[in-house]
């Protein structure tokens, strides 16, 4: 399933060279955009030698103890690569259930200055809990888009149903 939404903002804004950041799988994302995943990214990184390397030695030790340590070692090379590029992108992009690797990947603390949720009359309201928890408390700005008229409401509790 390809989540065209998010792919043709992911198209628009890469064209006017903003630096952006696709959050989610790779598979999911049209193929013309896979340059702007996070995944992407790490991969032509000059980072993805230095994890490549990690892991070449990883495999050729035998020693338990140093296996853990580089271990770590690649697990903290990524996630410090990562951080910096969701900290240096002017936009980040994601569907709401993959914006919570927001917090796995980002800085203690970052905080987004807008956060805009597509087709919010069709979310779920603790799926938008996801990504509001990153946005700035103090001068964040919510935007909820979507045409409620587009698609009936779906009503999940029996108990809410009129019948």
């Amino acid at each position: 399933m390809l989540l065209l939404k998010v792919d043709n903002l992911v198209g628009l804004l890469g064209r006017k060279k903003f630096r952006i950041v696709r959050l989610g799988h790779p598979s999911r994302v049209k193929s013309a955009l896979v340059e702007h995943t996070l995944d992407s990214i790490l991969a032509n990184s000059d980072m993805a030698e230095l994890v490549k390397d990690a892991k070449k030695e990883l495999m050729e030790t035998r020693d338990f103890i140093r296996k853990r340590e580089l271990r770590k070692e690649i697990k903290r090379r990524e996630q410090s690569f990562i951080k910096s590029v969701i900290q240096n992108s002017q936009i980040v992009l994601s569907t709401i259930s993959s914006s919570a690797d927001v917090g796995k990947f980002a800085p203690d603390g970052f905080t987004f200055t807008h956060l805009i949720v597509d087709e919010a009359a069709q979310a779920m309201e603790s799926s938008v809990w996801i990504p509001l928890q990153y946005l700035d408390p103090t001068s964040g700005v919510l935007i909820l888009a979507g045409d409620h008229k587009q698609v009936r409401h779906v009503l999940v509790s029996p108990s809410s149903s009129p019948h």
